[in-house]
Formats: structure tokens, sequence, C-alpha cells
């Protein structure tokens, strides 16, 4: 079976004249416990040397706040610190997201503005929809 990353994000960070760096890695599509127990060198070094967190961004079930299980849908959910009811990304079609709710981009662009972000993903909708590159 094929796995694959398909989004990653990452933050660097100048304090100091020192380069501090964080990274934050969206696994879509691969069990947890893949990446957990797996022979993943370099994940393994990041599980075990930094921070690993599982994340929930599925809602609670029978609740507004239940999300399908959808790649946009949840990735939204992570960036925004939302759930679908208020971010309104419903599905990967991604037609009408409610930017009322920053992403953690934004939200650190506004505290840092001299501080640069790198955002490296496969998928376009991921830098242009989601994170909102290019909008006021």
């Amino acid at each position: 079976m094929k796995k694959i990353i398909y989004l990653l994000i990452a933050f660097f960070i100048i304090q100091d004249g020192v380069a501090q760096k964080a990274i934050f890695v969206i696994a879509d599509g691969i069990p947890a416990d893949v990446l957990e127990n797996g022979h993943l060198v370099n994940m393994g070094r990041i599980i075990h040397d930094g921070c690993y967190i599982r994340a929930h961004v599925g809602g609670d079930k029978d609740t507004y706040t239940q999300t399908p299980t959808i790649s946009a849908v949840g990735y939204n959910s992570l960036l925004t610190g939302t759930w679908v009811n208020k971010h309104n990304v419903l599905d990967n079609d991604i037609k009408n997201q409610n930017y009322a709710y920053p992403s953690i981009f934004k939200l650190f662009k506004e505290q840092y503005p001299n501080k640069k972000i790198g955002i490296y993903s496969t998928w376009l909708d991921n830098r242009t929809k989601l994170a909102g590159d290019g909008l006021l």
C-alpha cells in the first residue's frame, strides 16, 4: 500500500540571530499507528526528538460539529482551530470558506510581521484557498 504525505507546512523563525524552526506536518490518509510503529526513520526522529500529537478533526458524532472525513475539511479544522460549522469548508471544492476564522499562518504573521513562513504542499488549494495566500 502506497503512503503519501499530502501536506507539509513549515515555520522558520529567526530570533536573536539563532534559527529556530517549527515544522507542522499533516499526514493525510496514513493511520497514526503506521507513523508511530512503522520503520519511518525521519518521522520516528520527529516523534522522538520533537513533539508528536494526534489530532482529532472530525468533530463529535451526531452533533453540529460532526465533520466529513474529507481532506480540505480536516486540514481547515487544523489550520483554523474550528469545526466545519464555523470555517464552512464542506468539501474539497472549498467554495465558501469563512475567512473570519483565521489560519495559524495569518495569526502568526499578525503577531510577527517580519518573520518568514514557508508552506510546502503538492495541492495548490492548500496554499491559495485554505491558507489564503494573496488574500487580504
